[in-house]
């Protein structure tokens, strides 16, 4: 997928998701080789988030992720 209709993708994606509080953003990423939607969220059991998730979004994977929340040094 080109790098501008991914970039618009994973924004779609995110507007999707934006109702959840756990939601941080939405990353674009490549495993196996192939291009993947991130989803980073703030909390740790992703058993109850995942299915709230899709597991493709146009036609791309996705895959969530747990990010802590950033800490000021």
């Amino acid at each position: 997928m080109e790098y501008e209709n991914i970039r618009k993708a994973a924004m779609a994606l995110a507007e999707k998701l934006c109702q959840f509080p756990w939601l941080r953003f939405v990353g674009v990423g490549k495993e196996n080789g192939e291009d993947v939607f991130i989803v980073y969220v703030s909390k740790r059991n992703l058993n109850t988030i995942s299915p709230l998730v899709p597991e493709k979004w146009e036609g791309v994977s996705v895959v969530v992720r747990y990010i802590q929340q950033p800490v000021p040094a």
